[in-house]
């Protein structure tokens, strides 16, 4: 699978003679293989109002190429290598350790689609779930800490729970102008965020890999609703949800 054989025949322009070699193909995995694909079961926790995970498998992702008589790409396309089952911790590893290797923290910027054909709900008790209980949880639950949304790093600065209560409202100010009587008046709006404006969920994952136990290990560092962000181009963290708490 992995390894591939052609039949290459060469003709000498001297003698005219020919002869045919066996050329191996082998995949440069740093090259090759710059995608992973994931099959992980997502799962809300409603008394910790907090995100976990389990990953099921793992598959290096392959680019298949096919070129024409000019050596131009006619047909791309991936597939899956072969799976394999990684391990899942439930705390983060010490970079100091020998036997971590390779490590790399996971953030992808537009999240996981809650409503995609390729995520498939297993169990759901109530329509609130899980993103409008979520949020009731940080506006009502004063001993549950939330984290404010340091894009790209670690998330550590706990919400304030007074400033938790209205981070969902952003207020306005709308101008009006008349053009009959040329005249202009101010309007406060209130704008709110909703459970169904954000469409997607950011997993920040640390992989790592144990060479003495010759195994990936995954472990969730913290979850955030996203939303379109005002600017447009963009899908914004809203707040964190860390798995250590």
């Amino acid at each position: 699978v992995l390894w591939s054989a052609d039949s290459v025949t060469f003709i000498d322009p001297i003698t005219y003679k020919s002869r045919v070699e066996v050329v191996v193909n082998k995949p440069n995995f740093e090259y090759d293989s710059p995608l992973f694909r994931a099959k992980q079961v997502i799962f809300y926790n409603a008394k910790k109002a907090q995100f976990g995970m389990r990953t099921l498998a793992i598959a290096p992702i392959y680019v298949y190429k096919e070129y024409d008589h000019e050596q131009k790409v006619s047909m791309s396309k991936r597939e899956p290598l072969f799976w394999f089952k990684p391990q899942d911790l439930n705390k983060t590893q010490r970079l100091s350790k020998k036997n971590i290797t390779w490590a790399k923290r996971m953030s992808f910027v537009n999240g996981l689609a809650i409503h995609s054909d390729s995520v498939k709900i297993l169990k759901k008790v109530a329509d609130n779930m899980p993103l409008a209980h979520l949020f009731s949880a940080v506006k009502t639950n004063r001993h549950l800490p939330f984290y404010k949304n340091e894009t790209g790093i670690e998330p550590r600065k706990k919400i304030p729970f007074e400033e938790r209560k209205n981070m969902f409202s952003r207020n306005d100010t709308l101008r009006i102008f008349d053009p009959l009587t040329y005249t202009e008046s101010y309007k406060m709006i209130t704008e709110e965020t909703k459970p169904s404006d954000c469409e997607s969920l950011q997993l920040i994952q640390n992989w790592y890999w144990n060479d003495r136990k010759k195994r990936l290990e995954i472990y969730l560092v913290a979850t955030a609703p996203l939303k379109d962000s005002y600017f447009g181009g963009y899908k914004m963290p809203l707040f964190y949800c860390r798995t250590d708490d």
